[in-house]
């Protein structure tokens, strides 16, 4: 089968190979497909890294917001006081006597 590239010019377009920089060649039709793709690979990335930034965001905001929400009307509660220190070796006579009960009952088995 002859073709006839006067009739189909569009088959000549994509059979037609330019030089490439390096010595190999690409069909012209290739070398936009490739171009595309990378193109739409470099979209894609920025969409995915610009979608997962959004999110972030959003989230470190309502993060800040429900921590200061929950300190504002649920503040932490006073701690108690702290219990008067006895000095070491006097015990007095309440917790020497608990003490006292709870070593008998140990032993008493």
């Amino acid at each position: 089968m002859i073709l006839n590239f006067e009739e189909f010019p569009e088959i000549w377009f994509h059979m037609r190979r330019q030089p490439h920089p390096a010595g190999q060649y690409f069909y012209s039709g290739d070398r936009q497909m490739q171009e595309s793709i990378v193109q739409q690979g470099v979209d894609l990335m920025l969409f995915g890294m610009g979608t997962v930034f959004v999110f972030l965001t959003i989230l470190v905001i309502a993060t800040v917001i429900m921590s200061g929400l929950v300190g504002r009307f649920f503040p932490e509660a006073e701690k108690p006081a702290a219990p008067v220190a006895v000095a070491p070796g006097q015990v007095d006579a309440r917790t020497r006597a608990i003490i006292k009960a709870a070593i008998d009952k140990h032993r008493a088995g």
